[in-house]
């Protein structure tokens, strides 16, 4: 009977201890993102005053994520990340910045507080990420220019993001130290650029390239070269740019000078004649070469042609070939994996030489070295 008792008590209690187990929920603070319903909603942010010409949208969701995007649609993920609620305002740590993924530990935060009007004032931080660019969030220029996401409304209407550019070839005469240079600047199709300076002053022949991507959005236009930072530049009308271009000899200093789109074909300013071996074998071939304006060249060799663009450094005695797309036979930098390189150097007479030029001399991918050397104008 007493066994049967403690049998009862026990099965009871191990009742009692299982729905007390049961009754214990997660802590939901801990694994639930903050709810900023407040602050939830979609924004404007105009910058033109800040000397963007450009709005850009903020979307901030009840989860406390957030986007920066080009339209209302936010169908681009220029920027994202989480956002914190703080003792004096909002923190947003991002996550994402131009399609990297970035973590605590870049350091990559703004922070904004709410106004009486719903607006986000983001003046309480120095800037704010969005792509490739950064924007401050006050101007020493113009004082009263505040970064300010304003809620979009259902009566709201968002401005053009059309632009006035368009690629092609624009050209420039400028003065430089007693010297006139020639710039040329050729944007492609496939969002790269070159930028071509000779110097029309010299005996001997100088040519300086810059190559790069480059993006539009209104009336900016971004250069970002291979290997540098990005550089701000300004789309004035459909044929008009100012444009940053690299001064001759100092490569990091720039030179703001006002380019116009030029309606001529380009002009064929240097031919060479050259030779070379095929390779693995004794076969010697003869080759010619024809280089343009626009930083263009056309190569050919037992009556294959090739066309691309040649970038040319006479300060560092080098050149780089940039071969257009083989199989649809698009222009543009970023048209092929592999950018063959070579010598530049001069002879007695002046004249420039290319030294391992790459060669094509079939349809074949295969490339034979040749040496190139320019004929008399």
């Amino acid at each position: 009977m007493k066994r049967k008792i403690l049998t009862l008590i026990i099965a009871a209690l191990t009742v009692l201890c299982l729905a007390a187990c049961g009754s214990q929920q997660p802590d939901s603070k801990s694994e639930q993102p903050e709810v900023l319903s407040e602050i939830a909603g979609d924004y404007y942010i105009d910058l033109s005053e800040l000397g963007m010409k450009l709005t850009i949208y903020l979307r901030i969701n009840n989860d406390s994520s957030f986007i920066f995007s080009n339209t209302t649609a936010f169908g681009v993920n220029k920027s994202s990340g989480t956002i914190e609620k703080t003792d004096d305002g909002y923190l947003m740590v991002y996550t994402s910045v131009n399609a990297e993924d970035k973590s605590v530990s870049d350091g990559i935060t703004s922070r904004f507080r709410l106004l009486e009007d719903k607006s986000l004032d983001f003046t309480v931080c120095e800037r704010i990420y969005y792509g490739t660019a950064t924007a401050t969030t006050t101007s020493a220029d113009n004082p009263s220019a505040k970064l300010i996401a304003k809620a979009v409304t259902a009566d709201y209407v968002a401005p053009s993001n059309e632009s006035d550019f368009q690629p092609g070839i624009y050209t420039a005469e400028y003065i430089l130290a007693d010297k006139k240079y020639i710039c040329n600047v050729h944007f492609f199709e496939d969002d790269s650029y070159i930028i071509i300076l000779t110097d029309n002053t010299s005996d001997d022949p100088y040519f300086y390239s810059e190559t790069g991507r480059y993006g539009v959005s209104t009336t900016q236009l971004a250069l970002t070269p291979n290997g540098g930072n990005r550089i701000s530049c300004d789309v004035i009308s459909s044929g008009e740019l100012s444009v940053s271009i690299p001064v001759p000899d100092k490569t990091d200093e720039r030179k703001v000078i006002k380019l116009e789109l030029s309606n001529e074909m380009p002009k064929e300013i240097m031919t060479f004649k050259g030779n070379g071996t095929v390779t693995g074998s004794k076969e010697v071939f003869e080759a010619a070469l024809k280089i343009y304006s626009d930083g263009s060249f056309e190569s050919i060799c037992g009556g294959f042609a090739e066309n691309g663009i040649i970038a040319l450094d006479t300060s560092y005695g080098s050149f780089k070939l940039y071969p257009d797309n083989p199989t649809n036979n698009t222009q543009g930098i970023n048209q092929v994996s592999t950018v063959p390189s070579g010598k530049l150097k001069l002879n007695e007479n002046g004249k420039i030489i290319l030294e391992d030029f790459r060669i094509r001399r079939s349809e074949s991918l295969n490339r034979d070295k040749c040496t190139f050397t320019q004929e008399e104008s």
